[in-house]
């Protein structure tokens, strides 16, 4: 059986033709392409069919072709055995299963291949409920953590404007953006935690951990910076070294959505 991956968003399946639609991006048939490429040019596989190959010949291009499949991400690995590490989500090489093997799995082990395609969780991870499913049908997690990665940089450059020129009123909109960051917290959060479970089954790899500190240093800085900026009206403007902590408090907290950020891509997109 044949092995087919979408150039677009990644997305593999196995199959003797790939779909006419990817079902996760909606490509075309066309940008599908074989996840194992021919070893050589035509000429030199009608050679070999001319000319018997000796058995270790065999096993080595047979190896060479091997596939592995981290269970975690979804990363595609090909060579005679697994990472050591997934260099997308930092799993071990416990974690990875051959894409050959993987085709005659018994049902258990589809379920559990299964979780990390996010359509159901396995049965050590837990399902939230119909909050759970929503989560991960809707992707709720991708669409509640742009609102403070995209708002969170507006509310900086108002906040260094404001600092630069003295313009309250740039003042006011980067305190009232924060606060849009701060309430969408619980949201990113929420959902995430969710993804985690059940698509990633609570994974603690370096990548996870470093998301989830991510996560809670945004959190705690927008917290400070709301209510700093409530009980201290004039603390951004005063020119004083409180305005500078605080300004560098709000550096921080767009480092660590960064960061996030681009661990998030990397966890997508790096497959």
């Amino acid at each position: 059986m044949k092995t087919w991956k979408c150039t677009v968003c990644g997305y593999t399946m196995q199959g003797e033709e790939p779909p006419d639609v990817c079902p996760v991006c909606g490509a075309e048939k066309s940008f599908f392409k074989e996840a194992i490429e021919e070893v050589g040019p035509q000429a030199e596989s009608a050679e070999k069919k001319e000319k018997p190959v000796s058995t270790a010949d065999n096993e080595q291009t047979s190896s060479s072709q091997r596939q592995w499949k981290c269970t975690i991400c979804g990363y595609i690995h090909t060579g005679d055995a697994p990472p050591a590490t997934c260099p997308v989500c930092g799993a071990d090489s416990s974690f990875f299963i051959e894409v050959g093997v993987e085709q005659e799995a018994s049902p258990a082990q589809k379920t559990e291949d299964a979780a990390t395609s996010g359509s159901e969780p396995s049965p050590a991870a837990p399902r939230f409920g119909v909050v759970g499913e929503l989560v991960m049908r809707l992707h709720l997690h991708p669409i509640s953590v742009h609102i403070p990665n995209g708002v969170l940089p507006i509310a900086m450059v108002f906040l260094v404007l404001a600092m630069i020129f003295g313009y309250g009123a740039l003042e006011k909109a980067s305190f009232f953006n924060m606060i849009v960051v701060l309430l969408s917290m619980p949201a990113v959060a929420g959902t995430g935690f969710i993804a985690w479970q059940r698509k990633y089954r609570g994974a603690k790899t370096p990548l996870f951990i470093t998301k989830l500190v991510c996560a809670a240093v945004v959190a705690v800085v927008a917290t400070l910076m709301v209510f700093w900026r409530i009980i201290d009206t004039d603390i951004t403007l005063s020119g004083g070294i409180g305005s500078w902590i605080y300004l560098g408090l709000g550096g921080l907290g767009l480092a660590a959505a960064g960061i996030a950020g681009h661990l998030g891509g990397k966890l997508v997109f790096d497959k």
